[in-house]
């Protein structure tokens, strides 16, 4: 992974790197000894981190509907709900725009109901659209509690804040190569859930040319295997033509159980020391076999007939034989893999179907 950042940032890609904030892969001091090259998000609980604007690459409807899927990410929210909680943030953001302000994450709880009230009375806007608008509220409030302690806890976790910045990612590799996101999987997987889910997304927008970059490129290190699914990471493995992935995997049958993306568009692996049968068994697997003759050898004595022998023609004698069968090996039997070394790995290289072991540093 340290080759593969340094490579990357040798040509002029904008580097991402998504890591558990325990014990992943870190660009610092792995890649540069210089910290000003790095932008730094970290959602563990009190820690300084940078800040983003996630939603300048949407539109206002899919920035109303993206908000909803945030919320309810982080708990459930009921269907039948769930337009009407998204119409009352279309119409908390259009009275500011008319009004000529915008509002970030965390300052949604900023806007109480008696708030929104008022500014749609104030607002210029077609008396009939204001009719309408109050219409809408009547018909919401019973329900307006239940949304706003979405608000409450945007504004006061880590993921909030984070998530409510001024700069863009475009904005944020014009002066920095190294975007570098620390999860918290232990005590905040839900939040980190989120938080990768909105940058990946945002990875997939990415405006190279208004970043000044050529490429992307992108790493997951100690990403759990239900995170990289739930967040849909394999988006960024299909965007091959704009986006470098390099991502470990702790559980590769279980991946691949879920799609065969997860192998399909990739172009090198590194298959690793595995522990489980069903690994071992997948990896000898993926390899397939090879024909191999064997040849079989067949000796004997040759014992005269009875009357051979009366006739005075018996004598025993010695007969050799040969034969030749193919059969079908495995390249590499599963106990290969649960004996690898912690620093060896086996490569492949889908476009050669060349491999070879290798002594890796990670």
């Amino acid at each position: 992974m340290r080759n593969y950042a340094i490579d990357a940032l040798n040509k002029n890609s904008a580097l991402i790197i998504f890591r558990d904030s325990k014990n992943g892969f870190s660009s610092y001091p792995s890649i540069t000894t210089s910290n000003s090259l790095i932008y730094e998000i970290n959602n563990e609980e009190g820690a300084i981190s940078d800040k983003v604007d996630p939603f300048s690459c949407f539109s206002d409807s899919e920035t109303n509907s993206y908000l909803i899927d945030m919320f309810d990410s982080y708990s459930e929210i009921d269907k039948s709900k769930r337009m009407s909680y998204q119409n009352y943030i279309a119409l908390i953001r259009s009275l500011l725009k008319k009004r000529g302000k915008s509002m970030r994450l965390n300052e949604l709880i900023n806007m109480s109901f008696e708030e929104v009230e008022r500014l749609n009375s104030i607002v210029q806007m077609p008396e009939s659209e204001r009719n309408r608008n109050e219409r809408f509220l009547n018909s919401f409030l019973p329900d307006v509690r239940e949304l706003e302690a979405y608000f409450i806890y945007f504004s006061a976790n880590m993921t909030g804040e984070i998530l409510s910045g001024t700069k863009t990612m475009e904005k944020i590799f014009q002066s920095k190569d190294i975007i570098e996101i620390n999860l918290d999987f232990t005590s905040k997987q839900k939040e980190s859930e989120i938080l990768m889910s909105v940058m990946i997304d945002n990875i997939c927008k990415l405006n190279l040319a208004a970043a000044n970059k050529a490429f992307v490129a992108v790493i997951a290190n100690g990403v759990p295997n239900d995170v990289l699914i739930k967040t849909k990471f394999n988006k960024l493995i299909k965007n091959a033509h704009s986006c470098g992935v390099v991502y470990s995997v702790a559980d590769i049958t279980n991946l691949i159980e879920q799609s065969n993306e997860w192998i399909e568009y990739a172009d090198s692996y590194f298959f690793f020391k595995q522990n489980s049968n069903k690994n071992k068994e997948f990896c000898s697997e993926f390899f397939g076999t090879y024909e191999k003759t064997k040849e079989t050898r067949i000796s004997g004595t040759s014992k005269p007939t009875i009357w051979a022998i009366l006739n005075g023609q018996g004598s025993s004698s010695q007969q050799n034989s040969k034969s030749y069968t193919t059969e079908k090996e495995r390249v590499y039997l599963p106990d290969v893999f649960a004996s690898l070394p912690e620093n060896q790995a086996i490569y492949y290289f889908k476009k050669t179907n060349e491999h070879s072991r290798l002594t890796v540093f990670k």
